[in-house]
């Protein structure tokens, strides 16, 4: 990590004179949210534009932050280890991606700004999928991700927020450090992975263009802000406009989606994008034609219809140096193409993508996508939570043919006795006088998820 220097503090804040109301004289005002004591609807001036109050600023004069951030090297995204245990998440701001059924690990295991970023970037995320975005360069505004983007001295706890110097009114340095605080708590690579986590999960398609071995850049501006006073109360207050850049995050894109002859770039060929996008409509049909069916058969349509549509990726799993791309994803699983093959991550997210867009007589059926060692060999595979208390595994990949779970031996499947999360788990399957197959959860998988989560019934569903 390299520090970010020559942020500058640009202290230009000056006093402007109370100007005479002119006839249809033009004025602009942005809503904030302010506490309880302040009036309700009540709003800052933007005191540029206005006569209606006095300013602490001369247009175009604010404050530009001198935070000490990070300039992150490229962050390596294998899989996240750090655990994440929040509150079930607050709705969206106006301008981020809207709640829908496949956004239940973020809105599980993030909260607050951390699942308004969430929704921001997957707004982005998904352009990008569509084919309509050429670029994975993602900005983020304060808007975005803050629902409050100003304070006053009692709420940022100090004695006050502006002093005289030279005559002149001067943002003190106690609301300063104060006030940047309330944001740098969040712009950090520790929320940014937590939140690039939870898309992960709940995202198996909408992120085929992404190389998660190389991972995301991540970049924390520096940002602007002013002091001015509310309309009603005139109680003054420290803001940061909604538009004010908080995040840049460049998403490393594949060799399969980048234009030809880049390297490690964040620049998307929208010609790939668009026609992968096409394959997914596929999985619409096989969705409608089990949509009668119990949630059993229809469970077991997807898994069937997964492993007549691939095989298996035998070049891609044994090639240590072949790139990151569409072999791990299920892009390749609804092409319509027998020759293009998939590894197990292929597998998993198709099965996980089908359950997720899928309406089930159950409202407690969910599945994720997991990690692991299986035997000794690094896979994924999925879980299936069937009811109030009970999890599954599904493995589909060792269900297609000549596997050892061929057709149906780890499909809802139940575990031997003496199994536990952080030790693993063994399967019956009653093969090649192969009694037992073990599945065992890696770091990354026990951080992201509860023990309930991720513990197997003793029994077959």
């Amino acid at each position: 990590m390299k520090k970010k220097n020559d942020r500058i503090l640009i202290e230009r804040i000056a006093i402007i004179f109370l100007c005479a109301f002119f006839f249809f004289a033009y004025y602009s005002v942005f809503a904030i949210a302010t506490s309880d004591d302040s009036g309700s609807g009540d709003t800052i001036i933007d005191q540029s534009n206005t006569e209606e109050v006095s300013a602490n600023t001369q247009e175009g004069e604010q404050i530009v932050s001198d935070v000490e951030t990070e300039d992150s090297d490229v962050l390596l995204m294998q899989f996240l280890g750090n655990e994440v245990s929040k509150d079930l998440g607050t709705d969206p701001p106006a301008s981020g991606a809207k709640k829908g059924a496949r956004t239940k690990y973020g809105e599980k295991k993030l909260s607050g700004p951390e699942l308004n970023l969430y929704y921001a970037l997957r707004t982005q995320i998904e352009k990008a999928a569509a084919g309509e975005s050429d670029s994975a360069a993602f900005t983020i505004t304060f808007g975005d991700v803050f629902e409050k983007l100003s304070y006053t001295k009692e709420e940022l706890g100090v004695d006050k927020l502006t002093t005289e110097v030279d005559g002149q009114p001067v943002i003190t340095d106690d609301a300063k450090e104060a006030f940047e605080a309330k944001f740098e708590e969040y712009r950090n690579d520790d929320v940014v992975l937590s939140v690039l986590g939870a898309l992960l999960m709940d995202c198996p398609y909408e992120l085929y263009w992404y190389d998660k071995e190389i991972g995301i850049e991540p970049d924390y501006p520096a940002y602007s802000y002013s002091s001015g006073r509310y309309e009603e109360s005139n109680e003054e207050v420290l803001y940061i406009e909604e538009d004010e850049t908080a995040f840049v995050l460049g998403f490393t894109v594949s060799a399969d989606y980048k234009p030809d002859g880049v390297m490690d770039t964040t620049d998307i060929d929208t010609s790939k994008t668009q026609a992968a996008a096409a394959y997914v409509e596929n999985t619409a049909e096989i969705i409608a034609e089990n949509e009668n069916k119990n949630d059993l058969k229809k469970l077991e349509s997807y898994k069937n219809a997964i492993c007549d549509a691939v095989d298996y990726n035998e070049e891609a799993a044994k090639d240590e140096d072949m790139p990151y791309g569409d072999p791990w994803q299920m892009i390749w699983v609804f092409d319509d193409d027998k020759s293009t093959e998939v590894v197990c991550e292929g597998y998993s997210k198709a099965f996980q993508f089908l359950c997720d867009n899928s309406s089930f007589d159950s409202d407690e059926i969910e599945t994720y996508s997991v990690s692991g060692i299986m035997g000794k060999a690094r896979h994924m595979w999925n879980i299936v939570h069937m009811d109030e208390e009970d999890n599954y595994l599904v493995d589909v990949t060792n269900s297609d043919d000549g596997t050892i779970g061929c057709p149906d031996m780890l499909f809802l499947k139940g575990a031997l006795d003496g199994g536990n999360v952080n030790d693993g788990y063994s399967f019956d399957v009653n093969r090649d006088n192969k009694a037992d197959i073990s599945y065992c959860y890696d770091i990354e998988t026990r951080g992201r998820f509860s023990d309930d989560e991720l513990s197997i019934s003793s029994l077959d569903y």
